[in-house]
């Protein structure tokens, strides 16, 4: 399973000051209904329409309010929903977090000690050790665990 991410611009601070109209937002959460997302159908659905309200100069106030409630919605299921799924590989982690972050498997060969063990890392050759998975983790930022199998 790939990893979801959603890059969903900031408002601005005047658009953040702009006075949201309660009565009509209610009118557009009684149209959109928005919930607590469930599937990923459902997330890409939500994360369309928000991309959509990012896009538009001429969103409302109460419009850019629900970009924001569709943005805490689509967050909370990143954080909910594991980056990968259960059968995937240290490698194949190891490879989804170069590809996400447009590495190289060179830049890695400095934190791996060069560029033959990363190669033996990503075609799964060589495993993957608790003190590499440690490197990695710092590299990354994430959980070292991530790249134990």
């Amino acid at each position: 399973m790939a990893a979801h991410r959603i890059g969903h611009e900031r408002v601005d601070a005047m658009e953040q000051l702009a006075i949201v109209d309660n009565s009509l937002y209610g009118q557009l959460l009684a149209v959109r209904v928005p919930r607590a997302i469930t599937s990923d159908a459902e997330y890409g659905r939500l994360a369309s329409e928000l991309e959509a309200i990012d896009s538009d100069m001429n969103a409302t106030s109460e419009l850019r309010a629900y970009g924001e409630l569709l943005g805490a919605l689509l967050a909370a299921y990143d954080r909910e929903k594991p980056l990968f799924g259960e059968e995937a590989r240290a490698a194949d982690v190891l490879a989804l977090l170069l590809e996400d972050r447009g590495l190289k498997p060179i830049d890695l060969a400095p934190v791996a000690g060069g560029r033959a063990y990363v190669s033996q890392l990503l075609s799964g050759k060589r495993g993957i050790s608790r003190e590499m998975a440690k490197k990695l983790g710092a590299f990354f930022q994430v959980d070292p665990l991530l790249f134990i199998d």
